[in-house]
């Protein structure tokens, strides 16, 4: 009897050891994921859609937005490379500024980008590790004809219209001031005032003279 209850004893501290322990290994377990998952929703961000700024044969000038971040993070913390096969330039410039809410990510490059595809890939490696690749297909620059073509279509007309030059304008009527021996003949053609007898002789006489003046100034 006593030998069995030493036995007891001895099972039942191990076990409460070993259930302790267990108690012990599940706290640090949960302890390790909560450090994580706050680790993780304290620098908790992305990498947002990239809009590109350049042309082919210009250098490479490209934002990305970098959204979900509470503290502005260290634009050392970023890296950009391409990931092509003949990588379109050496070494990318990287600046991090506020936006209008979030923050903006600017690349630029000293080399001239040739090739139209870029594989760019940007990364975040301080508190995180973040990558996201973009795929950029770079167009040829605009040439002049194209810019006075699209200027033309916003106007509405071009600035030098060659036709516009041979284009008559329309005949416009002049009214011709009439002589003063017109005049006259105008004024001798008026009826005679009626209302006045008394003056019929005397306008008479006037017609016929300035008649006569008249005749003898057109021979």
């Amino acid at each position: 009897m006593p030998g069995n209850f030493i036995l007891y004893n001895q099972n039942n501290q191990i076990y409460w050891q070993l259930h302790a322990s267990g108690i012990i290994i599940k706290l640090r377990f949960f302890t390790f994921l909560l450090l994580i998952f706050y680790a993780n929703s304290g620098f908790a961000f992305g990498l947002g859609e990239i809009a590109l700024k350049s042309h082919l044969g210009e250098k490479l000038f490209a934002r990305v937005n970098v959204t979900d971040v509470d503290t502005q993070p260290e634009s050392n913390c970023f890296t950009v490379t391409d990931e092509s096969d003949v990588p379109a330039f050496k070494k990318a410039n990287i600046t991090l500024k506020p936006g209008n809410a979030d923050y903006q990510l600017t690349i630029t490059t000293n080399d001239v980008v040739t090739e139209p595809i870029v594989n760019l890939r940007v990364s975040f490696h301080c508190e995180s590790n973040i990558n996201r690749e973009y795929v950029l297909l770079l167009d040829p620059a605009p040439t002049l004809d194209m810019e006075k073509a699209s200027v033309a279509e916003i106007t509405g007309f071009d600035s030098i219209n060659v036709a516009d030059k041979n284009t008559k304008l329309p005949a416009t009527s002049v009214t011709k001031k009439p002589s003063a021996q017109q005049a006259d003949l105008q004024d001798l053609a008026l009826p005679l005032n009626k209302t006045d007898p008394g003056r019929t002789g005397l306008t008479k006489r006037t017609r016929k003279k300035n008649l006569t003046a008249a005749t003898s100034v057109d021979e």
